[in-house]
């Protein structure tokens, strides 16, 4: 029974310290989070994906050349409580 008893306590164990990345996750370190851009384009692509969504935007710089950029959003479930959904942005809306 001891032997049992060891063998849950270390796989709850070993659970917890896998558990522990998955916090890290959601880290801001890597963005500007103090800086707002403002895109005005047209919509390549509306990828509704967990974890998160990703919209692609071609859009036209002062110097008329045209930038494609990515953006990361937040998860699908945040958009269905807004009934945002899969067919919202469409490839060409502006």
């Amino acid at each position: 029974m001891a032997t049992r008893n060891r063998l849950g306590l270390f796989a709850v164990a070993v659970g917890l310290f896998m558990s522990v990345p998955l916090v890290a996750h959601h880290g801001s370190a890597a963005f500007d989070v103090g800086k707002k851009v403002t895109l005005k384009g047209t919509v390549k692509e509306w990828a509704y994906l967990n974890p998160h969504c990703l919209l692609t935007l071609e859009v036209t710089g002062d110097d008329g050349k045209v930038v494609q950029w990515v953006v990361e959003t937040q998860a699908p479930t945040s958009y269905s409580l807004l009934a945002i959904g899969r067919t919202h942005s469409r490839p060409g809306t502006r």
